[in-house]
C-alpha cells in the first residue's frame, strides 16, 4: 500500500524538525551579569561599647567566564573572572566597595544548581557616624580583599537566581570613638538574580 505524497511529505518535515530538535546546539555561556541585594553589619568601634552598623543596599556583578567547561563531580566546572560593585547604608555608616578577581564554581544541570567560590580585592569608602558632639562622621578610602561562596538556581539557560551569597571581607574602617582606623572583618550577605549571554 503506497503513501500519498502529501503525507510523505509531512512525515518528513515532522521527522526533520525532530531531528533539529535533538541536535540542537548546546548554550555556553560568555558571561553573566546581575543586580542583588546585599546586607552587611559593620562595626563602627572597637572601643567594646558594641556599636554596630546594620547596613542594607544593593549590588551590580559581572562574570566573564573563561573557556569552555569541563565535567567533574558529576557536574560542569566554570571558572571566570568577576567584578562587583556594592554599596550599603544606614543612619549610623556607610560601605562602598569595587571588588574584582577569580571566580570558580560546579554547575549541576540535572539539580539546576551551581555553587561557586571567589576571592576578591578592591577598593572601599568607609563612613561610621561620630559619637563626640564635635564631629559628625569620620569616612576612609581602604583596601578590601575577601573570599565568598554561594549558591546559584538555574531556571533557564539564560535566567539564575542567587540563593545565597556570602562574603567575608577584610578592612580599614575609622572608629566612631576615637577617630583613628583599625582592621576589622566583615561578614556581606547577599541575594539576586542574573541573566547570561551566549558565547558567539
Amino acid at each position: 500500500m503506497s503513501v500519498p505524497r502529501h503525507r510523505r511529505f509531512l512525515l518528513g518535515a515532522c521527522a526533520l524538525a525532530v531531528s533539529a530538535v535533538g541536535q540542537e546546539a548546546p548554550f555556553i555561556p560568555a558571561g553573566e551579569i546581575g543586580a542583588e541585594w546585599s546586607y552587611n553589619n559593620l562595626e563602627t568601634s572597637n572601643a567594646g561599647n558594641g556599636a554596630w552598623s546594620n547596613e542594607n543596599g544593593g549590588s551590580l556583578y559581572g562574570q566573564y567566564f573563561l573557556g569552555k567547561a569541563r565535567r567533574v563531580w558529576h557536574g560542569q566546572n566554570r571558572f571566570g573572572i568577576a567584578a562587583r560593585f556594592d554599596g550599603t547604608g544606614s543612619q549610623s555608616g556607610s560601605l562602598y566597595t569595587g571588588m574584582a578577581g577569580p571566580r570558580f564554581g560546579i554547575e549541576w544541570r540535572k539539580s539546576h544548581l551551581l555553587w561557586f567560590g571567589e576571592y576578591l580585592i578592591g577598593d572601599a569608602q568607609v563612613r561610621v557616624d561620630g559619637m563626640a558632639q564635635t564631629v559628625s562622621s569620620f569616612s576612609r578610602n581602604s583596601f578590601i580583599w575577601g573570599e565568598g561562596s554561594g549558591l546559584q538556581l538555574i531556571l533557564s539557560r539564560r535566567f539564575t537566581v542567587t540563593l545565597v551569597h556570602l562574603d567575608a571581607l577584610s578592612l580599614e574602617a575609622p572608629d566612631a570613638v576615637t577617630g583613628r582606623s583599625h582592621w576589622q572583618g566583615d561578614l556581606r550577605f547577599s541575594a539576586g538574580i542574573g541573566d547570561r549571554f551566549e558565547r558567539k
